[in-house]
Formats: structure tokens, sequence, C-alpha cells
């Protein structure tokens, strides 16, 4: 099932064009962190704290080849799937759509137990 149909209720984070314009955008919806990508394969949205050690890095990653890379210890992940290619754990992802130029993003009404504050 898409991500996008798993939600519905999705939250505004920016236009489109200003995604484009900057490459990445961090917002916080309900207080959590989002960051927003614009990648060669589209919009990705995932939480940015690094599985390692729990620090909210990935908004000064490195993304290349669909791929985000942590700068503090080099773990790399799949903006795909979220899972490590280099290291261990995975990402949270969350479902993106386009509602009219705006850039929206869901959030699952559950979060994991590490994901809570």
């Amino acid at each position: 099932m898409p991500l996008e149909e798993q939600h519905d209720c999705f939250h505004p984070i920016c236009s489109l064009a200003e995604l484009q314009q900057h490459g990445r955008i961090v917002r916080t919806i309900e207080d959590r962190p989002i960051l927003v990508l614009w990648t060669d394969d589209g919009v990705v949205a995932l939480d940015p704290q690094c599985p390692h050690q729990h620090v909210h890095s990935l908004d000064r990653g490195t993304v290349a080849c669909g791929e985000i890379t942590c700068p503090n210890h080099g773990w790399t992940f799949s903006l795909r799937t979220g899972r490590a290619r280099i290291g261990s754990g995975r990402i949270r992802l969350f479902a993106v759509r386009i509602n009219d130029g705006t850039v929206e993003v869901a959030l699952p009404e559950h979060q994991p137990r590490w994901m809570q504050s």
C-alpha cells in the first residue's frame, strides 16, 4: 500500500518552488522536526535523527544516488526504504504529496517509542 493511502492528515510544509530552490527544508510538525528533500527521484520527507546516536544530524547530511549520509559518522540510508546501507538501523520516512504546488507531509498516528519525547 502506498504511504499516501495510509494517512488522511497531511500538513503543509512549503511550496514546491521553495523546496526546489533550497534543496532541503526542516520544519516542525506537532513538535517533531521533519526534513524534506528535493532529490533526483522527487520529494522525500524523513526524521532528521540518525539512529546511530539519536542526534538530529541528517539535516546536514549528503544526499546522492537515492541515499543520505550522516555527517557525524558516515552512516548511509536509503531514501526509498529508510534502511541502512552503511551502519545499522533505519531512518523514519513520511508520506509526501504535492497538493496545488504545496508540499505536504503526513505523520502516522503511532510513532515508535524512540521517536516519542
